[in-house]
């Protein structure tokens, strides 16, 4: 595989293959994928890719292929887990080189020793190019996908809203915190097929070797400067994941439809706050735990689209104890106008020596593509965890920064088995008690699991928010020995999803695909209707 060798290996592209003929040093032969290239499919090279449950994924090495093939492929085992998510991605170049002109759909199955079973995808045409449909699976319907370009339906435009070859001459809607007449229409795509990052302080980063995008910097009123990156399409490959790092928020303006197939990262680690995040006065901050004479309060847990948790008291030898910090307060609007990124936790009181810091804030990210958008992967803005102490004190651990932003807007929204938005909280730390306390974890980005407070003492730091679950306040030693508090869990952020025509879900619900819950202009709200 590319991407991740030893997950697959051993290709075989036939119409009909024995068991004795799969082969792979080191690996067991487990199952087989079937492809069935359809007659109308415009195909010519195919690329199998694998992902595991935890994220891990490879892709085969291409294979050519004809109109009307089967191709099987032996899938080992290898480091992945037991369960396994196989498509095929076809396209019309022979060396798979270019984005892929149509998917098949998706099939989790289990690995299962002693037996080696067959599992069926089709890769098809795009069919009618005016019925609505993605037939083809490649994120672009009727009129935005190439392969209707010589349709009669898409001669005047089509029904995708002004749009001409799938990059659109006017965005169908208003975006949000940007206007498309200030900017000029930009002439290139964008394709992320590596460890990408970008930095919207700096305005730079590495492209996987593309030359950076036009750029530019718009007034975010009270939220400050907002970085707007503008491209014709956007591609995140399965072997690609986008960073983004930096002060200012970061919008991708796609004039054209959009495939997310790899991870876009806005994510806060540790005491780093993401993109757009931790701002000085941000709104929702935790509060300062206090110092005391033998032992400091944890640090409050940040607030953003719901309230932090409030840090825990310090045990002060059967006394009052010092005060853990408040909780962060939520803030800003469910349309994300302004884009800002979520806030820092409190760091914990002082015993001795630094206080405990708390974690950074999730980022803040928006895209709006004037065409389709498809995700078959993740975007999370998690805030991040809450520091740890060592054996010198009895300070109060750093409280959990909130999540933060995430602004999508299409014409067409279209998540599938995989899709995961993100924007959980980050846990608290543990408070001291002259044994090595624990950091909080930074929030989850695979779904509604809260980050788990950090352990090792007796005064445990709270959990982040995740999904509908409020974050929960740092433990508080109702003994009278001398312990630290703990600090309390970040709060989830706020997650918006704006679709001018519909959301599709494809085998998953909106509650498995969004945490927290998203809001919407459709009707429906986070189903997106």
């Amino acid at each position: 595989m590319r991407s991740r060798p030893g997950l697959a290996c051993g290709l075989l592209a036939a119409v009909a293959v024995a068991v004795a003929d799969l082969s792979c040093t080191g690996c067991d032969p487990s199952l087989l994928a079937r492809v069935q290239v359809d007659p109308g499919s415009l195909s010519r090279c195919v690329v199998l890719v694998v992902t595991g449950q935890d994220g891990g994924r490879g892709e085969t090495d291409p294979i050519g292929a004809d109109a009307g093939q089967v191709l099987l492929i032996a899938v080992f085992q290898g480091a992945l887990g037991p369960r396994v998510t196989l498509q095929a991605h076809g396209y019309s170049t022979p060396d798979c080189a270019a984005p892929p002109d149509e998917r098949s759909e998706q099939r989790t199955v289990s690995f299962d020793p002693g037996t080696i079973s067959t599992h069926d995808l089709t890769l098809r045409a795009e069919g009618a190019c005016n019925d609505a449909v993605d037939g083809d699976g490649d994120g672009l319907m009727d009129c935005a996908d190439p392969a209707c370009a010589a349709s009669p339906s898409c001669a005047d435009g089509g029904t995708d809203g002004g749009t001409d070859g799938g990059t659109a001459t006017v965005f169908p809607y208003p975006p949000s915190n940007f206007s498309p007449s200030s900017i000029a229409m930009p002439e290139t795509g964008l394709i992320i097929s590596c460890d990408a990052g970008y930095d919207t302080g700096t305005r730079t980063g590495w492209l996987c070797g593309a030359p950076p995008p036009p750029t530019y910097v718009l007034d975010g009123g009270a939220a400050g400067p907002l970085v707007l990156l503008a491209v014709n399409n956007l591609v995140i490959t399965s072997a690609g994941q986008w960073h983004i790092t930096g002060p200012h928020p970061l919008v991708v303006a796609v004039y054209g439809s959009a495939t997310l197939a790899g991870p876009l990262l806005a994510a806060a680690s540790g005491t780093t706050g993401g993109p757009g995040s931790s701002q000085p006065g941000c709104p929702g901050a935790g509060g300062t735990g206090l110092d005391g004479g033998t032992g400091g309060g944890g640090g409050g847990g940040a607030g953003y689209g719901r309230p932090g948790a409030p840090g825990s008291r310090s045990a002060l030898g059967g006394g009052p104890g010092a005060p853990g910090g408040d909780a962060g307060a939520p803030f800003g609007t469910p349309e994300l106008i302004p884009l800002r990124g979520g806030c820092a936790g409190g760091p914990g009181g002082v015993h001795v020596n630094s206080p405990l810091e708390g974690g950074g804030g999730g980022g803040a990210i928006q895209l709006s593509a004037a065409g389709t958008l498809q995700v078959s992967s993740v975007i999370t803005a998690p805030g991040g965890g809450g520091r740890g102490g060592t054996t010198t004190s009895n300070n109060g651990g750093g409280g959990g920064g909130s999540g933060g932003a995430i602004l999508l807007e299409a014409r067409q929204v279209s998540f599938d088995t995989l899709a995961r938005v993100t924007a959980n909280g980050g846990a608290g730390a543990s408070g001291c008690d002259d044994t090595t306390s624990q950091n909080g974890e930074d929030g989850r980005i695979d779904g509604p699991i809260p980050a788990p407070g950090g352990g090792g003492t007796v005064t445990p730091g709270g959990d982040g928010g995740a999904g509908t679950i409020d974050a929960t306040p740092g433990y508080e030693y109702p003994g009278g020995a001398l312990f630290g508090g703990g600090g309390g869990g970040g709060a989830v952020g706020r997650i918006r999803v704006n679709a001018s025509e519909r959301c599709i879900f494809q085998g998953v619900s909106a509650s498995e695909v969004f945490s927290p819950p998203a809001t919407s202009i459709r009707a429906g709200d986070a189903g997106c209707p």
